[in-house]
C-alpha cells in the first residue's frame, strides 16, 4: 500500500525544533510580528513571545516567560535566518499550530504540555500556569515531538 504521507522530496533534511509539522488544506498559518527595538534579547525558533505595547502596522513582541506571561506564539523555524534581534520581522505561530518541539522531560502521546520558564524553553508537563498545547507524540528526554498548539489561550486551563 502506498503511503500518500511520506515526503516527495528524496533530499530532505531531518527534523528542526521550530519547524510547522502539520500543513491544513489552507496551508501554514502564522503571523508577521517584529521584535521590539529596546530588545535585548536574541530570538530562535521556539521562543515564547508575547505581545507588547507600540505603534506600526505589524504586531510588536518580546521574549514571554512561560508560566508568568501570555504567551501568544513561537518563533518559527526558517532556514535562511537563524535568529533575530531587536526591529527584526519574523513568522510566529498561531493557535492550533502543529509544531515540532524538544523535550526536557519523557512525556507521552495526549499530554498536556508547557514550556520550561528559561532557555531553551523545552517542553515540560503542563500546569494551569504554563500549559501551551497537546502531544501528538510519545517522546524521551531531549527528543522531539509534535504539539498541537492551543496559544494564545483565550481562557484558563
Amino acid at each position: 500500500m502506498t503511503d500518500i504521507r511520506k515526503a516527495l522530496n528524496v533530499f530532505e533534511q531531518g527534523i528542526q525544533k521550530g519547524q510547522i509539522a502539520m500543513i491544513s488544506a489552507s496551508g501554514p498559518v502564522s503571523m508577521t510580528v517584529m521584535l521590539i527595538k529596546t530588545s535585548s534579547d536574541t530570538i530562535i525558533p521556539t521562543y515564547p513571545l508575547k505581545l507588547v505595547t507600540g505603534d506600526g502596522e505589524i504586531p510588536q513582541v518580546e521574549l514571554a516567560t512561560p508560566g508568568t506571561d501570555l504567551i501568544y506564539g513561537l518563533a518559527i523555524f526558517n532556514p535562511k535566518v537563524s535568529s533575530w534581534e531587536d526591529e527584526d520581522v519574523f513568522q510566529v505561530t498561531t493557535k492550533n499550530t502543529v509544531i515540532h518541539l524538544k523535550s526536557d522531560e519523557k512525556l507521552s502521546r495526549g499530554d498536556t504540555v508547557g514550556m520550561a520558564t528559561t532557555a531553551p524553553f523545552e517542553l515540560i508537563a503542563g500546569t494551569s500556569a504554563n500549559t501551551i498545547g497537546q502531544l501528538l507524540d510519545d517522546v524521551e528526554i531531549d527528543g522531539i515531538a509534535r504539539v498541537e498548539l492551543w496559544i494564545p489561550l483565550t481562557v484558563a486551563v
